[in-house]
């Protein structure tokens, strides 16, 4: 498919209305494409570096849909091990990691395989990672232990799937860490009917490179059209045979973001920097607690927010925001993280932290909903059929009545949520 670029004068990015697509249309003489120019250049995609714990949580939860804490319950079942022949043996390193490096003695055991299986001329460097400042790097990237254990040789011991199907991506992706990248051939034509511009590109695959092992794991089906595989060619001032209607206007609207699934909502968080290998599954066990009731799973895999969830997020937002927000969180994880390491008086953060949540809590203080059956405070309380306000006095008081969504305002402070 090729894209309008513009005139031999004026470049565009995309034309603004309907009206602009049919000037151009109109304009464009059916049966008078041709190629331009041609121009070659090659890319290069190369290997993701070896899985700390946030990656192989995002990767496992993105490319096998499996969830957050059932790839780590799988994941460790392989750390501990299993019986391969009536031999207990351990598969993977510690899964609760945030360094991207392997042992200094694994690696040429690592170099060595790829040489002997698939040539010296697939051999690149350890793809490292971006090393984090919070990263602590206590125990290298999550890695298999054995080479020689493949998954195939795995698949005659154990019948789990799911044990299987992590066990398959980690291997790979400590195989593939230390290949030679991806090269493909990209070849730009431009297409001109009189004085408009056409821009297309096809893609080959040169080299496979890290793909040889890892292909079934790439995001490339997940790319957009300019990055699709295709193989076309054509030759300058060739001519170009194309359907009577060529042109096809396609409306493209500002979309807002899309919710999050576990696994951009892991990316988020490490990105901000807020969790730790041993606790970013905890975090998507407490939100998806359907006791809980905050959030749910929608049929996409999208986390969607309860009323319950956007209520109690709309409370701790409006009356605690200094200390229930991304950056306040991520300074806090930083504070742990320098008392560990005796670099900071636990005691003077814990007097400043409780100093701060003692003016939050007085704060929020202000009239609260009362009952008008008994006086007493009425809580959001959730039942069957959603919110409802009950009273605080319950059983002694049955008093309750419709919950109606508050707006974000001062006037909801004290509100008190309960199951």
């Amino acid at each position: 498919m090729a894209k309008y670029i513009g005139t031999d004068t004026t470049d565009v990015k995309s034309l603004s209305s309907l009206d602009e697509c049919r000037k151009v249309k109109n304009d464009c003489v059916k049966g008078s494409y041709k190629i331009l120019s041609i121009e070659h250049k090659d890319s290069f995609e190369y290997p993701k570096p070896p899985f700390s714990t946030a990656t192989f949580q995002q990767d496992v939860s993105k490319k096998l849909g499996i969830g957050v804490n059932d790839a780590m319950s799988a994941a460790q079942k392989l750390f501990e091990g299993l019986d391969l022949g009536g031999t207990h043996v351990a598969l993977i390193t510690y899964i609760r990691t945030d360094d991207t490096s392997y042992a200094p003695e694994f690696i040429p055991d690592l170099q060595n395989f790829v040489k002997e299986n698939y040539g010296n001329e697939y051999l690149g460097e350890i793809k490292q990672g971006k090393k984090s400042e919070t990263a602590q790097e206590g125990h290298e990237a999550i890695r298999v232990i054995d080479l020689s254990v493949t998954p195939e040789k795995l698949a005659e011991h154990i019948t789990d799937k799911r044990l299987l199907k992590v066990y398959d991506i980690i291997y790979k992706r400590t195989v593939a860490s230390t290949m030679k990248p991806a090269i493909f051939a990209n070849t730009t034509y431009i297409i001109e009917n009189g004085k408009h511009r056409f821009k297309m590109t096809a893609k080959e695959l040169k080299f496979d490179g890290y793909l040889k092992i890892y292909s079934n794991y790439t995001d490339n089906e997940e790319t957009d059209e300019d990055n699709q595989i295709i193989k076309v060619s054509f030759k300058k001032a060739e001519k170009l045979h194309v359907d009577e209607e060529p042109l096809e206007a396609v409306e493209k609207q500002t979309q807002p973001p899309s919710r999050y699934t576990e696994a951009t909502f892991l990316k988020e968080l490490d990105k901000q920097g807020i969790g730790r290998p041993s606790t970013f599954a905890t975090i998507v066990k407490v939100l998806l607690d359907e006791s809980r009731g905050y959030c749910v799973v929608d049929a996409n895999k999208k986390i969607v927010p309860t009323e319950l969830g956007e209520q109690l997020s709309d409370f701790l937002t409006n009356d605690f925001g200094d200390i229930i927000n991304p950056t306040y969180t991520a300074t806090m994880e930083k504070s742990l993280d320098l008392i560990a390491k005796n670099e900071l008086d636990w005691v003077d953060f814990l007097t400043e932290f409780y100093e701060k949540l003692e003016k939050e809590i007085e704060n929020a203080g202000g009239d609260t909903k009362k009952c008008p059956k008994c006086g007493n405070a009425l809580n959001i309380r959730r039942g069957k059929y959603g919110l409802f306000w009950g009273c605080s006095a319950y059983p002694n008081c049955n008093y309750m009545e419709p919950f109606n969504t508050p707006k974000k305002s001062n006037n909801n402070k004290n509100v008190k949520y309960k199951k």
